[in-house]
């Protein structure tokens, strides 16, 4: 039988209005300007831009097993230093707190302004709030499935 240890690192996840997550990790996936990035424990430094995406955090749960935390997260930075990775987010919700109806009302309210849209202003405005809805519903509808 092999036993295999998982090193840990300090995560946290910030937005403007608060502190998301902060805790141990064992491994990290953060949606990049270049595609996913994996971060385990002894990454080497780094500072990059986040798009937005899903971020998912796997954790020690009790017994030693590997939970997942899945957030949506609509951009930011993540800074990786001495086994610390720090993430700045524009905006952060754990997939548990969506509220999918919500979501669905968001969607439908930023495709009616995307197609009333009169500036390129108002047309980057609805498109932000549309990608953020897909975003939200995506992940609240993957984490349905995994109940």
């Amino acid at each position: 039988m092999t036993i295999y240890i998982m090193k840990l690192f300090d995560f946290k996840l910030i937005t403007p209005e608060e502190t998301i997550y902060e805790g141990k990790a064992h491994e990290v996936l953060l949606p990049t300007l270049n595609g996913e990035i994996g971060i385990l424990a002894g990454h080497e430094p780094l500072v990059t831009i986040l798009s937005p995406g899903e971020i998912i955090i796997r954790q020690l749960a009790e017994k030693g097993e590997s939970e997942e935390i899945h957030l949506a997260s609509m951009g930011g930075f993540v800074e990786i230093n001495n086994d610390v990775v720090k993430v700045l987010s524009d905006s952060a919700v754990r997939s548990e707190r969506i509220d999918e109806i919500a979501a669905e009302e968001a969607k439908n309210k930023a495709k009616q302004k995307l197609e009333n849209a009169e500036d390129d202003i108002e047309v980057a405005e609805a498109s932000a709030a549309l990608e953020k809805a897909l975003l939200h519903l995506k992940i609240a509808n993957r984490q349905r499935k995994h109940r």
